[in-house]
């Protein structure tokens, strides 16, 4: 009896690791990698979406997997609270400046109101980081949400 609670506890707890190893892996693969919408079919939303965080935070080769992983949580972060932190912390973080592009090229997924918000942020990140705010700037001109175009101009960059 023991044992069969044992395997069902320990069950439920590899359950998220299985689900982050098999977008691992499927995402390492240079080419033909799945898209986001496919990931999302894999399971649970927001065991996908906490999977998706957890790769982008925690795996580093190669180094297409996190890249991939933080393109589907900005994506998902108009309808998940989690990711939407999660993209916020990435915009501000000073070891995250990848990520915080890929989460600007994905604007257009969000409403005006989100877009503008991270927007601002990596304007706040810019004036630290030259290099990203030229990066930055030519991004935000090119979304569709007008108040972002509008706060590109607010970028002093060369």
């Amino acid at each position: 009896m023991i044992w069969i609670i044992l395997a069902t506890i320990m069950g439920a707890w590899s359950a998220p690791d299985q689900l982050a190893s098999k977008i691992t892996h499927a995402f390492s693969a240079r080419d033909g990698a799945p898209s986001c919408a496919q990931v999302s079919s894999w399971g649970e939303t927001g065991a996908v979406d906490q999977a998706l965080i957890t790769i982008a935070d925690t795996i580093s080769m190669p180094p297409w997997v996190p890249m991939r992983a933080a393109e589907c949580v900005s994506r998902n972060a108009l309808r998940d609270p989690n990711s939407m932190a999660a993209v916020r912390r990435w915009m501000v973080a000073e070891e995250t400046a990848g990520f915080a592009l890929v989460v600007l090229n994905a604007l257009d997924y969000l409403e005006a109101k989100s877009a503008l918000e991270l927007g601002n942020l990596a304007l706040t990140r810019a004036k630290t980081d030259p290099r990203f705010g030229a990066l930055a700037k030519r991004t935000l001109e090119a979304s569709k949400h007008k108040q972002v175009v509008e706060l590109a101009v607010s970028f002093n960059t060369p």
